[in-house]
């Protein structure tokens, strides 16, 4: 499940210079990007939400691995991220940043 936008997903892309990928390769990559990015801004999403409030979350993901593609159970997931984590789209941005830089920050390394 990803919660980022085309917009944004396009920016990330640009920033990376996957322009120089196959369609392919670069379609793989962007999935492997939200993932990481998803998997990191649910872990401060569970730092704030209650004990109650994550096993909501968790009984929400556990219904929608059943079926990932299922867009009623995605849509649940994403409500109430909206309702109970309402910086959600913000640690999405955050981590997309902390992703970037370091990835800057490894390049450089590997110039010197």
């Amino acid at each position: 499940m990803s919660l980022l936008t085309p917009q944004k997903i396009q920016e990330l892309s640009a920033s990376l210079h996957l322009e120089e990928l196959p369609e392919e390769e670069q379609a793989e990559f962007l999935a492997d990007i939200g993932e990481l990015l998803f998997e990191g801004a649910m872990m401060r999403a569970f730092a704030i939400l209650s004990e109650e409030e994550t096993k909501t979350l968790k009984s929400l993901f556990e219904a929608s691995g059943e079926n990932p593609e299922d867009e009623e159970k995605s849509t649940a997931i994403s409500l109430f991220l909206q309702k109970y984590v309402p910086d959600f789209n913000a640690y999405l941005a955050e981590e997309a940043k902390l992703l970037l830089e370091t990835w800057a920050m490894q390049m450089e390394e590997q110039k010197e």
